[in-house]
């Protein structure tokens, strides 16, 4: 199929030919066993309205020797993913030694201490509020804390190392009989 261009002249024997009735094969035309219907004759105006003005006004100049140059732009993602990278590395080697630091000049031992003491409040405070005299638990728990404060606290503490030693003991005198 041809088709010329009209002139502004020709332009009403154009519509005529693109706007016959509906019946006439001329406005269609099978594409891939798809039945393709012509468009109606807005098409011509609207293309005539569309290439008199631009739709976002932007003219390409006509001299090139008017154009400013502009500065090259270089990307370097790369260089900056790997600083960033590296600099997050070192960040974090060093939040690691700072935390050790801590735990050291704390002392290990005494963080240990805090932290079984921790434990051991979170485990009572577990249990009901209203607890019996019976309670073993209970009991044997008040009689285990010594206060620096009371009378008794040295005798206290020389008893339990007495009774630690008395186990320790115990555990030695135990002969293995072989002869019997």
């Amino acid at each position: 199929m041809t088709t010329n261009n009209p002139s502004k002249d020709n332009k009403a024997d154009y519509l005529r030919r693109y706007l016959e009735p509906v019946g006439s094969k001329k406005k269609r035309k099978v594409v891939n066993d798809i039945t393709v219907k012509y468009i109606s004759g807005d098409l011509p105006e609207t293309l005539d309205a569309f290439y008199k003005t631009d739709a976002d006004g932007f003219e390409f100049p006509s001299d090139p020797s008017f154009v400013e140059p502009l500065p090259t732009v270089v990307r370097q993602a790369t260089l900056l993913k790997d600083k960033k990278s590296k600099q997050g590395d070192k960040s974090r080697k060093e939040a690691e030694l700072e935390a050790r630091y801590d735990v050291w000049n704390k002392g290990i031992k005494t963080l240990e201490e805090t932290y079984n003491k921790l434990k051991e409040q979170e485990y009572e405070s577990s249990k009901p509020l209203a607890r019996y005299a019976s309670d073993k638990d209970l009991t044997e728990h008040l009689k285990s804390q010594i206060h620096s404060e009371d009378p008794m606290a040295q005798y206290f503490v020389r008893k339990s190392a007495k009774k630690k030693r008395q186990k320790k003991s115990h555990k030695k005198k135990k002969h293995k009989r072989k002869s019997i």
